[in-house]
């Protein structure tokens, strides 16, 4: 079963505790980018609303978020996520709660990745050694410390349940070896706990389940071919005892209702479709077990053909009486597929030899390095060795997770932290048996520096982006990369949200939601929502929940002001965020499409749309985003006199991003003009707006209450302009 004696405990635990250590340096390399002096930055997106929930739960305990009023405004939804994850976060943050208040609960929270992902490298190391022995299991782990799939959520900061699902994924598939080992009741039990643990982790772990129970159902057709009839029958009891537990596990957190647009029977989040599918997994094996102990021995097609005619009388009959099952498999399809609009556009569903809708080998070597490339080739070694060993049926659950999880991840690259646990494995397994096959030739020590030289060059594309991780993280004079340069001046925004509604900067997360919103770009949605505490109409769940706001906020976007406006009515939304738009992405716009429109570096024939922070202009750098907030008001009108016909254009410079206003008007034929603007006077330092028509010139202060309040403005009579004397 394995590569030869077994050490000593007190060494396999050494080997352990010293991956755990190197797991936990690597992630924590990148802490320069997340700890600031005044505040924690998480990173990525979705970590922002897991820390909501976490210190939401902190300081209200026992309450937690259910229907969240800042979601998906102003109607609320529920998130899509499971409590599991976050409330781990809560219970791990929970005594740097008690000593230093929110601030280091934050902190705490930050450190939960890291520690999670050099768990999972630990449970990694233990599968392999279970299976493959001691040195092939520290091989693997050492590469699952530095793979890119296994380290990306795992960094400090990142706090997303997806690290989680991996230390899970691995933990599971190594109960699913040993119970394909010994399928004792201890290893069955500790199997169905995990994978209840995994669905109310992330509903999308039911992939994972799915591929250790298939891996151990082909494991048992690989079996020895003179397996008895009463020992298959023991196997299947064992086993629907097995699901039976793991439906009671997962039941609890399945009765509350999904947010919309999901189904009450959908896969995709939460429902009553994981109970229903591990009791049906129950009675089918149970059933089947019946029917095997009254077999004839020798009769293995008759059992399996009986375990397939069961197999479709359980799903014909929960589709009779469930028949919203089919829309499950659907909507599962539709996601996993990316058959839908919104997952076009999420990051982390992009294929995984994919960058921006083009073809690119550069995400794959980043998450799995070169020795990814090698994946099916180490598929077929490892298979073509396990047919002869009586481990076989372990053997094919690491081969069926290995080649799911490869599949999964050629889909969507949040999967990649699966496959580089498979890749990690097999590379282990197969680093050992070349080295033992060249040391006849070269001798031991010299296999061994070969092959981990060749290992070495392979995973180099894992290995930069630590090395580079490490020199800035020993450089206080580096400057900060240009995503944490963004988030920051996306920070500064919320900041000054925040303190514009009154809301103190320690003040912990509250479900006591004002009557007014945010509106900004989705991808912002989350951070903006915990860092401004305020409810926001779209967020990093797109139309996963609140399906209505997300596609009235892209509606928003894409109209012209008096449409944008009434939007932001319906939407009760009063402020609105934007960012900085490429060249390409002003191309792609319309030119009057408020998106293009209040991102442009003048401000031109806004009416409604008062500017009212800016990011500084010394925050501006090469590739980092820049930030404005505008509030929406019923806009001041200043009117005056103008010779009939002429244009006349007023100017303001805002204080907020020393930003130029521009609004325009004409003349009427009695010599009247009126022109909108949603600028006031306060908002430059008190400087008045300059009015021009032809040759006169003239200067009006506009109040803020008449920008707030539609109110009308009469300026001077308009003069010639005066001119200095020519030296």
């Amino acid at each position: 079963m394995t590569d030869g004696p077994e050490p000593p405990r007190s060494g396999s635990a050494l080997a352990a505790t010293a991956l755990f250590l190197a797991a936990l340096a690597v992630r924590a390399l990148p802490w320069r980018h997340v700890f600031d002096a005044d505040r924690v930055v998480f990173a990525g997106n979705d970590a922002w609303y897991h820390v909501r929930r976490a210190m939401f739960a902190l300081a209200h305990f026992p309450a937690h978020v259910d229907v969240d009023p800042f979601l998906a405004w102003p109607d609320g939804s529920r998130a899509i996520w499971p409590p599991a994850f976050d409330a781990l976060v809560a219970a791990a943050a929970a005594p740097a709660w008690a000593l230093a208040g929110l601030r280091g609960a934050e902190t705490a929270a930050a450190w939960v990745p890291p520690v999670l992902g050099a768990l999972g490298v630990v449970a990694l190391h233990a599968a392999v050694r279970a299976l493959d022995g001691a040195r092939a299991a520290l091989v693997a782990g050492a590469l699952a410390c530095v793979l890119g799939g296994l380290t990306w959520y795992a960094q400090v900061g990142f706090v997303d349940h997806h690290v989680a699902v991996s230390a899970l994924a691995a933990a599971m598939l190594g109960a699913a070896v040993r119970v394909a080992l010994d399928d004792s009741l201890a290893h069955v039990a500790a199997l169905s706990a995990l994978e209840a643990l995994a669905l109310v982790t992330w509903p999308g772990a039911l992939l994972h389940v799915a591929l250790v129970e298939l891996g151990l159902l082909a494991g048992r057709l690989v079996g020895p071919r003179d397996a008895q009839p009463v020992e298959s029958a023991r196997w299947l009891r064992r086993r629907a005892l097995g699901h039976a537990l793991a439906a009671a596990l997962v039941a609890p957190f399945c009765t509350a209702a999904p947010p919309e647009p999901w189904s009450a029977w959908s896969a995709t989040v939460l429902s009553h479709f994981q109970p229903w599918a591990f009791a049906a997994a129950a009675a089918h094996a149970a059933l089947a077990s019946a029917v095997f102990a009254r077999t004839a021995e020798g009769a293995r097609g008759a059992r399996t053909a009986a375990a397939a005619g069961i197999a479709l009388a359980v799903a014909g009959a929960s589709a009779v009486v469930f028949p919203e099952l089919l829309r499950a498999g659907g909507e599962a399809w539709q996601w996993l597929a990316r058959a839908e609009d919104f997952q076009h556009v999420v990051a982390e569903s992009e294929p995984l030899f994919e960058r921006r809708g083009a073809l690119a080998l550069a995400p794959a070597l980043a998450r799995l390095s070169a020795l990814g490339l090698l994946l099916p080739a180490l598929v077929a070694a490892y298979a073509r060795d396990a047919r002869a060993r009586r481990d076989a049926p372990a053997r094919a659950v690491v081969l069926v997770f290995a080649v799911g999880a490869a599949l999964a991840a050629v889909a969507q690259k949040r999967f990649a932290g699966e496959a580089a646990l498979a890749v990690a494995w097999l590379a282990g397994w197969a680093a050992v048996r070349a080295a033992d096959a060249l040391a006849p030739a070269l001798g031991r020590g010299r296999a061994r520096a070969a092959v981990g030289a060749a290992l070495l060059a392979l995973a180099a594309p894992a290995l930069a982006p630590h090395a580079r991780a490490a020199r800035e993280a020993f450089d206080a004079a580096a400057p900060l990369p240009a995503p944490q340069q963004s988030r920051r001046n996306l920070l500064a925004a919320a900041d000054w949200l925040r303190a514009e509604a009154g809301i103190a900067p320690d003040a912990p997360p509250s479900l006591d939601a004002p009557g007014f919103g945010v509106l900004a770009p989705w991808e912002h949605g989350h951070a903006l929502l915990y860092a401004a505490a305020l409810p926001v109409v779209a967020s990093n769940f797109g139309d996963d929940v609140g399906p209505r706001g997300f596609a009235l906020h892209r509606e928003y976007f894409r109209s012209a002001e008096p449409r944008a406006v009434r939007l932001l009515d319906r939407l009760r939304a009063r402020f609105v965020v934007v960012e900085s738009l490429t060249s390409d992405d002003r191309e792609r716009l319309g030119p009057r499409t408020m998106l293009r429109r209040l991102a442009e570096p003048a401000l031109v024939g806004l009416a409604h749309h008062r500017l009212r922070f800016a990011t500084p202009a010394r925050a501006a750098r090469a590739g980092v985003a820049s930030y404005r907030v505008f509030e929406r008001v019923a806009g001041a009108t200043i009117e005056g006199s103008a010779p009939p016909g002429e244009s006349v254009e007023a100017t303001l410079v805002a204080t907020p991003g020393a930003t130029r206003v521009v609004a325009r008007a004409r003349a009427d034929a009695s010599g009247r003009f009126a022109i909108a603007v949603a600028q006031a006077s306060d908002d430059a330092g008190g400087a008045a707006w300059q009015l021009r028509a032809g040759a006169l010139e003239g200067r009006v202060v506009v109040a803020a209450r008449a920008v707030r309040e539609g109110g009308r403005v009469e300026a001077p009579p308009l003069a010639v302009a005066r001119r200095d004397a020519q030296p």
